[in-house]
């Protein structure tokens, strides 16, 4: 992810911590929910901590006319 970390990013982030919380819920064994819930934390802090790396407005809107697509037959 690097230095910057984008919206997106943090998103994947936090989804995978929700599903480690999910299944350490469902956990039988007191070491491997243990292990859930550690690595739920970290991603946790981690996304906490890159969430200072976005930028404070949103970018300006991108000029459709480089996105146009291209019909070409070869």
């Amino acid at each position: 992810m690097g230095n910057f970390a984008g919206a997106r990013d943090l998103r994947n982030l936090l989804g995978v911590a929700i599903r480690l919380r999910t299944l350490a819920g469902q956990e039988h064994d007191a070491q491997d929910r243990a292990l859930y819930l550690t690595a739920a934390e970290a991603l946790e802090a981690r996304a906490e901590q890159l969430a200072g790396t976005l930028p404070d407005q949103q970018p300006e809107p991108l000029d459709p006319r480089l996105y146009q697509r291209v019909d070409l037959i070869i």
